[in-house]
């Protein structure tokens, strides 16, 4: 009976179960400690409410105005007024404004129908400013409509219980009175939000756990589905600008959104000044309060003034898609929030439908690529406008492809080899040249194999007179070294001459002092190798997301490299012939070759761009610089002499899942909730 009893036992549904109720009480924990306190508090850092000692100021009839001064320093997000009805209906209508040294930064028209009795209005600014101490603040009520017996009136202390402020009616001090009044901010809004994202996780894993389990779905469309909701988690969690230089690739694609709308290059919207002034988005909840007041909000783009400003020294195309995405903005009359989100979405459909394809193409280690560019940093960059977003996926296609005509060799043609050519000449010139040993990947493919589109050139050299895989790469060598030396040639030039301030603005080293200091620099090489070979590896992965000040636990980093290693350890038996015939052909060696040449050409860009003169190793490189190259490292393990000869995808897919999730969480609690 307790055999039949176990062999019924349905161990996937028992394990979907697991993981659910795991993930459960994971939020509910995180919800008691984190978001309800929070969410539960309402910050007033001034609140004048005296109670019985106050009297009401008059009916607040036609042309009657009011004004309150005072000082505030911090966040401010709303601000309150306690009004009175006389306990009747009341006709007509008031301006409630807010002033900051005589410029206003907020205003709302209210009906004196929509006022309760005796109860504080609250006002909500259109997106939460943070104000120094040092500037004064109005809080002016001035009535529109209104008249005798039927208009409302204001709370005034009888006391003068605010001696920062002054308080005016009709321009007429009363010194010895202040409105009733509240200023501070409410962070409400984080736990239905929280609890929104947490159900759409929940419901997607229960999802994809059900898809794996009973039904026979492709990685490739798993990966689509996986990879948009957690880069949309990642848009809204570590919202722009915060991932590095980002403020930078913002404006350089506003710039090419202007010309994308055919506006004029230096053009810029009133609407959208403050994107020249520094970010409006803050570090954790403030970031979160702007975008949930403000997202979808709409501008006046009716006025542009002219600011001389020119995009980052990058190929264009790299902001291609984030300018689309805020030219779309920018037509509709969003706001800039939303105009900065829109940019930073529309690379994410990008980079989740180029990636979708590689996987796709992938002949072998599909569930490698699947694991890399839903690494943290993968997905950070990927969510957001950095043009590291159109990069990786762009080089995921590229070895996808090179991989793609390696193994079917029976389906090399001329035009798939342009397509390969035409990969290699977009990537080549990115940051300054230093993917350029990506060209490595034409040597993968058997292009003796390719026939000539013309007779003349088969003939030439069918006779021998030469050989057809040397004509190839000579091919290719000239179509890769137009783009890069029309995009890079400028810069090479300035970093081959003499010292420069570099983005630090200091004099940094250059090309010459490596020529005439060889031992000096190779020293200087290795004490970096010595000194910050683990911060390469786990940032690459995402150990410190946003701009390098959001710390991840090594744990999940660890548990990210794991998941990685076992994807490129397990191989099905379907896919075993392309994986023989990969490292038959020692391809293995060029790959090697590549990441070694791609991690020291990242270096030497460094240490003349960046790195301070005197300075004993180099600084300014972060892991994700070697994002494109992480699957080549684990593609390294083809050749390994053990494999797992077994599917294990399932595992491998709800294992990324539910790093993810708790990813997630740690970003919250560091970013947010710290």
């Amino acid at each position: 009976m307790s055999l039949n009893f176990i062999d019924k036992i349905d161990i996937k549904k028992i394990c979907m179960v697991i993981v659910c109720v795991f993930i459960i009480i994971t939020l509910i924990n995180f919800d008691r400690v984190f978001v309800a306190p929070i969410s539960n508090q309402i910050l007033y850092t001034i609140d004048i409410n005296p109670g019985f000692d106050a009297i009401p100021v008059g009916e607040m009839v036609e042309g009657m105005q009011i004004r309150q001064t005072f000082f505030y320093e911090g966040w401010m997000s709303k601000f309150s007024v306690q009004f009175a009805t006389y306990a009747r209906y009341n006709y007509g209508k008031m301006n409630v404004s807010l002033y900051i040294n005589n410029n206003r930064i907020y205003e709302s028209i209210v009906e004196y129908q929509e006022i309760e009795d005796n109860v504080f209005r609250s006002f909500l600014l259109h997106y939460p400013i943070y104000v120094s101490n040092d500037y004064e603040l109005q809080l002016l009520i001035t009535a529109l409509e209104g008249d005798s017996g039927s208009s409302i009136t204001t709370w005034i202390s009888i006391n003068d219980d605010y001696v920062k402020g002054d308080l005016y009616v009709d321009d007429i001090l009363h010194t010895e009175s202040n409105l009733l009044f509240r200023v501070g901010y409410s962070n409400a809004f984080i736990r239905p939000v929280f609890w929104g994202f947490a159900l759409l996780w929940l419901f997607v894993i229960m999802v994809i756990m059900y898809l794996l389990a009973y039904r026979k779905v492709v990685l490739e469309n798993i990966f689509i589905i996986v990879a948009l909701v957690i880069g949309i988690t990642y848009l809204f969690l570590i919202p722009p600008p915060q991932t590095p230089d980002e403020i930078t690739h913002i404006i350089s694609s506003y710039y090419y959104s202007s010309r994308l709308l055919g506006f004029p290059n230096d053009a810029v919207s009133e609407a959208d000044i403050y994107l020249f002034r520094g970010p409006r988005l803050g570090n954790g909840l403030c970031s979160y309060k702007i975008l949930y007041e403000t997202l979808f909000g709409t501008a006046d783009r009716s006025t542009s003034i002219y600011m001389n400003f020119r995009p980052h020294n990058e190929p264009f195309y790299l902001y291609l898609f984030s300018a689309i995405g805020m030219a779309t903005a920018r037509s509709l009359n969003f706001n800039l929030e939303t105009l900065i989100i829109s940019g930073s979405l529309m690379n994410l459909i990008f980079y989740t439908f180029v990636t979708y394809l590689a996987i796709k193409l992938m002949p072998f280690g599909k569930m490698v690529l699947f694991c890399v560019a839903l690494f943290p940093m993968s997905i950070q960059q990927a969510a957001s406008n950095s043009p590291d977003s159109i990069l990786n996926a762009l080089t995921f296609l590229l070895i996808a492809y090179s991989c793609y005509l390696a193994v079917n060799i029976n389906k090399i043609t001329i035009r798939n080899y342009i397509l390969l050519t035409i990969l290699l000449a977009i990537i080549a010139p990115i940051k300054g040249g230093i993917y350029l040993p990506f060209v490595l990947m034409c040597l993968l493919v058997p292009v003796e194999i390719i026939k000539m589109p013309y007779k003349c050139i088969d003939d030439l050299l069918k006779n021998k007179k030469i050989r057809k895989d040397i004509f190839v790469y000579f091919c290719t060598f000239v179509v890769i070294s137009i783009p890069f030396a029309i995009l890079t040639l400028n810069r090479i030039f300035f970093v081959a001459t003499e010292a420069h301030p570099g983005h630090a603005q200091r004099a940094t080293y250059t090309v010459s002092f490596i020529i005439q200091n060889p031992i000096d620099f190779l020293f200087i090489f290795i004490n970096t190798l010595h000194k910050l070979s683990d911060f390469y590896i786990l940032s690459a992965v995402g150990s410190r997301l946003g701009s390098l000040n959001i710390p991840i636990q090594g744990s999940l980093i660890f548990g990210f490299i794991f998941v990685a290693f076992l994807s490129a350890l397990s191989v099905e038996e379907s896919i075993m012939d392309g994986k023989n015939l990969f490292i038959k052909n020692k391809n293995w060696i060029v790959i090697a070759l590549l990441c070694v040449s791609v991690f020291t050409l990242t270096l030497l860009a460094m240490f003349i761009a960046w790195t301070a003169y005197g300075s004993s190793f180099i600084d300014g490189a972060q892991g994700r610089y070697f994002t494109p190259v992480i699957p080549l490292l684990f593609l390294l393990l083809a050749k390994a002499p053990i494999a797992i000869k077994r599917n294990i995808n399932s595992i491998l897919i709800v294992s990324i899942m539910v790093l993810q999730f708790f990813t997630v969480i740690n970003v919250l609690e560091v970013f947010a909730f710290s």
